[in-house]
């Protein structure tokens, strides 16, 4: 019994280290279309890293509606007013816009 034990293990593979390497190989299959290059990458995490931190930032403190609301106006008119369209206690002063 001991003899055919032996046969046996004689049969298979002498190195059994060299099977398992074989195996253990593994064969990129992600398409070629779809890779990109590091710098690609890093670029692309910089940007939505900025793109999240400026999309946390509120926009209340900024003059931003203002500056759209006389933007929509002006669109709307197709010239600067005259007046102060804007502001309850400027009604009637005339519209001077020192941020253009």
């Amino acid at each position: 019994m001991a003899t055919a034990l032996e046969n046996q293990n004689d049969s298979k593979n002498q190195n059994p280290d060299e099977e398992q390497t074989e195996d253990a190989v593994l064969v990129d299959r992600f398409p070629e279309a779809l890779r990109v290059s590091r710098f690609t990458f890093f670029a692309v995490c910089v940007l939505s890293l900025s793109f999240v931190l400026f999309c946390s930032m509120p926009l209340w403190h900024t003059d931003i509606w203002g500056h759209l609301t006389y933007g929509q106006l002006i669109w709307e008119t197709g010239s600067i007013p005259a007046l102060e369209p804007l502001v309850p206690l400027s009604s009637g002063v005339p519209f001077i816009d020192t941020a253009w």
